[in-house]
C-alpha cells in the first residue's frame, strides 16, 4: 500500500497543530508537534530534524527556545523555554515548569509581569498542559501553549532519555503588537516573500528551501534555516 504522506502530514497537523486559525495578518500562529514537524507564522509546513537548542521567536520584549534531541533519522522536542525580561520559563517534557530556575507546581496563574503569566492548564479536552500568556489585546488571548507529561496526545518514550516521558508539542498564538519585528525558526512576521514566505535568516535573507520529499512541496527541509538559528549566545540568544 502506498502511503499518501501529504495526507499523514495534515492530518498530524489537525491533532497536534494549532488550536487557533490564522485568521487576519495580525494574529498568526506557530506549531511543533512530534518528529518534530513545524509551521511557521506563515502557515508553511516544514522539517527539522536535529540535536540543538533552537531560537523559534525573538524580538525585544520575549524570547522563545525549544530543545531538540536527535532520534536516529529523527528528532524530539524535550523542552520549551521562555524569556521575558529577567524572567525564564522553562518546561521540560516530564511536564515539569521552573521559572528562574525554581519548579512551580500550582494550579494557580503565576504573574510574570508586564501582562505576562505563566499557567497549568486542566482542560481535559485541551492538548496542552502549560501556558505562557502574553498581555491580552481587545479581550483576546494570546500565549505559548505546550504540551509535556501529560496532554492528551499519544505519548511515546525516548530512547535513552529516561528522565524525560513524552515527546513534546507547542503552540505559539501570537498578535502583530508584540510580534512585529519577531525573527526565528517561526519566520519572519512581515516577511512579504512569495510562498514560501517567512524563510529568513539570521542576516535578513531569504533562504530557499528544498521540499522535505522530491517533487512534493507540502512540506520543506528545514536544516540549513534551523542550523542558523541554532541558540547563540554571541548572537544575544
Amino acid at each position: 500500500m502506498k502511503l499518501n504522506l501529504a495526507l499523514l502530514f495534515s492530518s498530524a497537523f489537525a491533532l497536534f497543530g494549532s488550536i487557533h486559525a490564522i485568521v487576519t495578518d495580525d494574529i498568526k500562529d506557530c506549531d511543533g508537534h512530534p518528529d518534530p514537524h513545524f509551521r511557521n507564522f506563515h502557515g508553511v509546513a516544514f522539517d527539522f530534524q536535529s540535536g540543538c537548542d533552537v531560537v523559534l521567536v525573538k524580538t525585544e520584549q520575549i524570547e522563545i527556545h525549544t530543545r531538540l534531541i536527535q532520534q536516529g533519522r529523527y528528532s524530539a522536542i524535550i523542552e520549551a523555554g521562555a524569556r521575558i525580561g529577567r524572567t525564564t520559563v522553562v518546561i521540560e517534557s516530564n511536564g515539569t515548569a521552573t521559572v528562574n530556575g525554581t519548579k512551580y507546581s500550582s494550579s494557580g496563574s503565576l504573574n510574570l509581569g508586564d501582562g505576562f503569566n505563566l499557567q497549568k492548564i486542566s482542560n481535559e479536552t485541551s492538548p496542552y498542559n502549560w501556558k505562557v500568556g502574553f498581555p491580552e489585546v481587545d479581550g483576546e488571548e494570546f500565549s505559548l501553549s505546550v504540551a509535556a507529561g501529560g496532554g492528551t496526545y499519544p505519548r511515546q518514550p525516548i530512547d535513552g532519555e529516561g528522565e524525560h516521558s513524552s515527546y513534546m508539542a507547542f503552540n505559539i498564538h501570537a498578535h502583530v503588537s508584540l510580534f512585529e519585528e519577531s525573527e526565528g525558526l517561526c519566520g519572519s512576521w512581515n516577511d512579504d516573500s512569495p510562498s514560501p514566505a517567512g524563510f529568513v535568516d539570521r542576516e535578513g535573507d531569504q533562504m530557499t528551501l528544498p521540499p522535505l520529499y522530491p517533487g512534493s512541496f507540502y512540506s520543506y527541509n528545514a536544516t540549513a534555516l534551523g542550523e542558523n538559528w541554532q541558540v547563540d549566545t554571541s548572537q544575544g540568544d
